[in-house]
């Protein structure tokens, strides 16, 4: 039997993921900053706060308006982040779904696109937010907790970030990862945008695109993206010298020394010298 070796997109060895909450005016100047990186962003919106003003110790903190926002998430994943920011842990479940729903029809109405994903307002839910979130057929959902570590979820739903971005352990664990030989690493970093105006530390921002940007060996992705592919290689079945792909998705892999694509809904065959004719090898 070969050494089967699997890789993120493109052979990568192991892969970066933002999250942003609230949908604020700093998202913005967040994304100018960001404008020539590899970096690919999940924004958390709340669509019934659109618009709404607010300031924090004089620092305007205001929510885009829809028309902003539409245009402004272009390139980069929106997923839900709640109706109005309650919080959910408190709500029954009718209260949950409606929430939960609601801010789904809104952010695919204005957005045009499938919303899948989910970040729980201050990082808190109950059992009934979890069931309103697999009756909406969220994909996945982050809380607040940080793991400090790479580590894949074993439940989407509950999603652990590696760390936020104003944690005192960052430049520890950024240097963790660029060295890290796990496989499937997978760095996971969060926030509000607002927080680098609030506490003038947009220079962490410019630390991050320092050591972490264009890195030949990570690959840049949003979270449904790391979920879409994640799922994909959990459903791979490796059997009688066979691995099939039954997801909708190319698989990356390195087979002892190649590095061979796996295409969507296909086969290959370990026997073979080539692993299989249907298949590409680099």
């Amino acid at each position: 039997m070969p050494i089967i070796k699997f890789l993120y997109p493109n052979f990568k060895s192991k892969c970066l993921t933002f999250s942003f909450d609230d949908g604020v005016i700093q998202d913005k100047k967040f994304l100018s900053y960001i404008k020539n990186t590899s970096f690919k962003v999940t924004f958390n919106l709340n669509s019934g706060l659109f618009s709404q003003i607010k300031f924090r110790d004089g620092i305007d903190n205001s929510r885009l308006n829809k028309e902003e926002a539409s245009l402004l998430y272009l390139n980069h994943e929106v997923a839900s982040h709640s109706l109005y920011h309650f919080h959910l842990e408190n709500l029954n479940y009718e209260e949950n779904y409606y929430q939960i729903k609601e801010d789904i029809i809104n952010l695919e109405t204005i957005f045009n696109r499938k919303i899948n994903g989910f970040a729980y307002p201050y990082g808190k839910y109950n059992n009934e937010t979890l069931k309103a979130l697999k009756t909406c057929n969220i994909k996945y959902a982050r809380t607040t907790f940080s793991t400090y570590e790479f580590s894949i979820p074993n439940n989407f739903l509950l999603w652990n970030p590696s760390i936020h971005y104003n944690d005192k352990r960052l430049i520890e664990l950024v240097e963790k990862f660029k060295s890290s030989d796990e496989e499937l690493a997978l760095f996971y970093i969060w926030g509000h945008t607002y927080e680098f105006e609030n506490q003038n530390n947009w220079y962490i921002l410019d630390y991050l695109k320092k050591e972490l940007d264009n890195n030949e060996n990570i690959a840049y992705l949003t979270n449904i993206e790391v979920y879409t592919y994640l799922i994909a290689l959990k459903n791979v079945i490796i059997n009688n010298d066979e691995i099939y792909n039954n997801s909708q998705v190319d698989i990356y892999l390195k087979i002892n020394d190649e590095y061979i694509i796996l295409e969507a809904n296909s086969k290959l065959n370990l026997k073979e010298k080539e692993y299989g004719k249907n298949n590409n090898i680099r």
